[in-house]
Parts: C-alpha cells; sequence; structure tokens
C-alpha cells in the first residue's frame, strides 16, 4: 500500500503505477504534471481540477476534457484521479522528493527523515551555500544528522537551514565570494557529460552555447587587462 510508503517511495511507486497505465516515460511524468499544474494555476483553473478527485469517473472525464489538456497532459491527469490523488498535492507534495540530493534520498529511507524535512534541507544546495557539490554535501550530512538526533521540528530546521547559510556566507567577505562562485561555475560545467547533453533540448544548448561564448569574450577581456597592467 503506497499510504505505508516513506514520500520518496511513494513517489516513485505513483510515477511507476502512471508510466504502467498511461505508456509514458517514468522520467517525464513530473515534468509534465509540473507543466500542466503551474499552467492552470496561472488560469486559476487548478482548483477545478481537485474538487475532481471525489467525483465519480465520467464527471471527472467531463471536468478534465473543458480544461484543454494535451493527450500526455490528460493520461496525467486522468490518472491520478482514477487512483483518487490530488494532483496539486502530488506536484507540491510528493513529486519534489524525486529530485532530492542522493544524501537525503539515503536519509529518508535509512534514518527515517521525513519528507518536509528533507525538503527544508534540500536548501543546504551548492548555489545557495556558493559552494562546490562536494564542499556542500558534508554541510548537508551533518545538517541532516542534527535535525535526527535532536528531532527538530520543520520551522526548528528551516531555522538551522537559515543561519547555517548565512553563517557560511558570512564566512567568505564580499571580495571573496566572486572567486567561490567562479569556483562553482567551473565546477558545474564539468559536469556536463556528452550524454547530459545528448539528452538536452536544442533550445537548451543554443542558449548554453551564446551564454558561454558571452563569458568566454568577458574572460579574455579581463585576462587581457590583467597581462596589460
Amino acid at each position: 500500500h503506497r499510504e505505508d510508503l516513506n514520500p520518496l517511495d511513494k513517489a516513485e511507486a505513483i510515477v511507476r503505477e502512471l508510466s504502467e497505465n498511461t505508456g509514458l516515460e517514468a522520467a517525464t511524468i513530473p515534468r509534465i504534471l509540473s507543466t500542466v499544474v503551474r499552467r492552470l494555476n496561472a488560469q486559476k483553473r487548478m482548483n477545478l481540477v481537485s474538487e475532481l478527485v471525489t467525483v465519480a469517473p465520467d464527471e471527472q472525464q467531463q471536468g478534465l476534457a473543458a480544461l484543454g489538456l494535451d493527450e500526455q497532459e490528460l493520461a496525467v491527469l486522468r490518472t491520478l484521479l482514477d487512483l483518487q490523488l490530488n494532483p496539486a498535492s502530488i506536484d507540491a507534495n510528493i513529486f519534489p522528493m524525486l529530485s532530492l540530493a542522493d544524501d537525503l534520498k539515503t536519509a529518508i529511507r535509512q534514518l527515517g527523515l521525513k519528507g518536509v524535512h528533507a525538503m527544508a534541507l534540500s536548501k543546504l544546495s551548492a548555489k545557495n551555500l556558493v559552494l562546490p557539490e562536494e564542499e556542500a554535501q558534508p554541510i548537508r550530512v551533518q545538517a541532516t544528522n542534527q535535525v535526527i538526533a535532536d528531532k527538530l521540528s520543520v520551522t526548528q530546521t528551516r531555522k538551522l537551514v537559515q543561519e547555517i547559510i548565512s553563517s557560511t556566507l558570512d564566512d567568505f567577505p564580499g571580495a571573496a565570494r566572486p572567486f567561490k562562485q567562479v569556483k562553482l561555475a567551473a565546477g558545474n560545467l564539468k559536469k556536463l557529460s556528452p550524454q547530459v547533453l545528448e539528452q538536452a533540448e536544442v533550445e537548451q544548448l543554443v542558449e548554453l552555447q551564446e551564454v558561454l561564448r558571452q563569458k568566454l569574450a568577458e574572460i579574455e577581456a579581463v585576462l587581457k587587462q590583467n597581462t596589460e597592467k
């Protein structure tokens, strides 16, 4: 039963069930749901979908048909409603578990970390800490262990996370932060393997190429200035 699962395993079970029922690739399902939920929220019509959870199947079909969904969106929402799951709740509270860092996923499965605490701890990311991931991860793991050992509430966990972020940034004077940002950017670029690039959309690659060209020109200008000093 899904109710007996932790939120991470529940998310994976729902994705698996959706994939089996719709024929869609599992990896695409959270993105499809997020896209349609975001659009319907912008149109102020997401509440209409939430109201369909408890009505009869024929009413669900009629309600979904009136929303102008594409085939994939319709398949995902229809299947969630068939499972008596609220699409908005799944998008906001369950599927985000799938994008957590591996150390947080391990803590959920092996240490009993709750999903809401994991989401709060996920703010201790390399980006927010302005650190490479290999330096951010130990900070996140230490905070996770503290949350579990001290049985912190969600509010206390969020406060701890903010204190850690503030403390980490305070360790680096304003003049030193750009060096950390450059190091972080270089580390992220190294992670763009050929396999990752092959899976990206053409538009994303074109945008990345343009950004890199611009930054390379800026780097060359700075280096030229330094050599002329």
